[in-house]
């Protein structure tokens, strides 16, 4: 189970399946950025929480079919999972790698094409990280799959935890981020934040969030006997100089208490600004984007 750590959780009364679909358009602010011309290249990633305690669940597996995904990066995968997963899905998806672990600690990423480099990141408080280079129709393209501290701190306590694990999850994602390559970068996972410093800490090196385009769809829910909780926990973080999101979903399907969250990109049209290392350094002769675009 994931919570927020911002806010503390909206409530929602429980309702029928809904899906949030947005074209492009414009993100806090800033000008649009025009989509690619049609017929240019599309790469569609997925991100989605599987639920460690429910694996193997057929209606939550049968989720992943939900669009004819390029990348599909999954959180809290279990070596049972694993079996499911390779079952079910390895001739769609011939490229896969996996990191299980028995808890919520497991990560993997699909693939339709080529995987040409798959790395583990260590782990800065309780989770690793998977870096996966994708050889895909948009090129070389490194997926980083994250499933950030929830909202505890080292005794189990959320009181303490909401207030602690703020700082915690930057620490994870700038420790991830530098270890990342200088080719295009689309950062995925349970953030396990709707907002914070570790999507801040992104935004200032040049990320941007896709889910912004959803219209507000939660992409998490926890049923209470009362109440339903929900919030928007899962992020697709794209590098803002190399992509432009053409299409964002979040697909209310499966028994997790995570949604799968959906993104289409093309690639930003030749004229932007080029990617960076995402360390903060530019060429000289770019300037960088709005903080928000």
């Amino acid at each position: 189970m994931s919570t927020s750590s911002r806010g503390l959780l909206r409530v929602v009364a429980v309702g029928a399946t809904v899906v949030a679909l947005a074209p492009i358009g414009t993100i806090a602010g800033c000008a649009a950025v025009p989509p690619p011309p049609e017929g240019a290249g599309r790469l569609t990633v997925m991100s989605f929480n599987l639920n460690y305690g429910l694996s193997g669940d057929e209606d939550t597996l049968a989720a992943i079919d939900v669009c004819a995904c390029d990348i599909v990066a999954l959180q809290e995968v279990t070596p049972a999972w694993r079996r499911a997963i390779e079952a079910r899905y390895g001739a769609r998806y011939p490229h896969m790698h996996f990191i299980t672990s028995e808890g919520p600690g497991g990560l993997a990423v699909l693939s339709r094409t080529r995987i040409t480099r798959a790395d583990t990141l260590a782990e800065v408080t309780w989770f690793p990280a998977q870096r996966v280079i994708v050889d895909g129709p948009l090129g070389a393209v490194q997926v980083l799959n994250v499933h950030l501290r929830p909202p505890f701190d080292d005794d189990g306590s959320m009181v303490i935890g909401i207030f602690v694990t703020p700082e915690m999850r930057k620490r994870e994602i700038a420790a991830f981020r530098a270890q990342l390559l200088s080719i295009p970068t689309i950062v995925v996972g349970d953030f396990n934040e709707s907002s914070g410093q570790a999507l801040d800490h992104l935004g200032a090196h040049g990320f941007s969030d896709a889910l912004a385009l959803a219209n507000g769809q939660r992409t998490w829910r926890w049923p209470t006997p009362v109440l339903e909780l929900s919030d928007r926990l899962d992020h697709v973080m794209y590098a803002r100089a190399a992509f432009v999101p053409v299409e964002v979903r979040v697909v209310e399907r499966g028994r997790s208490d995570h949604f799968p969250v959906v993104a289409t990109f093309g690639r930003r049209p030749a004229a932007g600004p080029k990617y960076d290392d995402h360390t903060g350094h530019r060429p000289p002769a770019l300037s960088a984007p709005p903080p928000d675009c």
